[in-house]
């Protein structure tokens, strides 16, 4: 019983930490400013910090679009081990193994967290395409 509630406060704790992380560098980054975040941007599109050219208009659309098609993607892939855990959790329970079920639960708030945390981290693409017009 100790482990398995050990395990439920520290995974839970991971979570609502690293959700605070993502609700401080979400709000870090848009005070920054669109040309901290233009910055930022222009290193990934050109992977280099030596090029000095401008990232074209569409170089700018293509790393805007990939950026927020990886946050998508790791949306839908935390959500749905969310999911499959908070399921497996719920099954556990039900067949009466409650160390393994509260151990789980654990394991899902930490999922749920990732899923928010990325949620807020999805509004600083947003923040920076009404930026670039």
């Amino acid at each position: 019983m100790q482990i398995s509630l050990f395990i439920l406060i520290f995974t839970s704790l991971i979570g609502v930490l690293g959700l605070a992380y993502a609700y401080h560098f979400r709000n870090r980054a848009l005070t920054l400013g669109a040309e901290s975040l233009k910055a930022a941007l222009s290193r990934t599109i050109l992977k280099k910090e030596e090029d000095p050219r401008e990232p074209s208009e569409k170089e700018w659309r293509e790393g805007l679009d990939d950026l927020k098609m990886r946050i998508r993607r790791g949306i839908m892939i935390a959500a749905a081990s969310f999911a499959v855990t908070l399921a497996a959790c719920i099954a556990v329970s039900i067949a009466g193994l409650i160390h393994w079920g509260l151990s789980l639960a654990g394991v899902s708030i930490l999922l749920a967290c990732a899923v928010a945390s990325l949620r807020l981290l999805s509004g600083i693409p947003r923040a920076l395409e009404k930026s670039l017009g």
